[in-house]
């Protein structure tokens, strides 16, 4: 049995997102573990049970993104590294987007 203990690095929007910061951690042999929330015919958050539910997918956090303790520093690094890059990229997808509107 795994005893190491595993921290919460990230709150995920959605799958995708999942999915690409766990083979980006992969990558730099960062062992990743995504707990997904679970999506009922209802939301027990309204009912008042307390567990988190389709509300919390309204609010755009899909689920969470945990590496091992001794890792956390490293994937944070990591993790900030990529959704900057990210960021730096859309923005420039915007400009080019913003600079082809002029041409007309």
């Amino acid at each position: 049995m795994d005893d190491r203990e595993f921290v919460r690095v990230a709150v995920l929007s959605d799958e995708i997102e999942a999915m690409s910061l766990v083979e980006f951690l992969k990558e730099a042999g960062i062992e990743a573990v995504v707990r997904r929330y679970s999506i009922p015919a209802y939301d027990p958050e309204f009912v008042g049970t307390g567990i988190p539910g389709i509300g919390m997918i309204l609010a755009g956090m899909w689920g969470e993104l945990f590496v091992p303790a001794d890792r956390k520093e490293e994937a944070e690094k990591l993790i900030e590294k990529i959704k900057k890059s990210r960021a730096e990229s859309y923005s420039v997808e915007e400009e080019e987007e913003g600079s082809d509107s002029e041409d007309f």
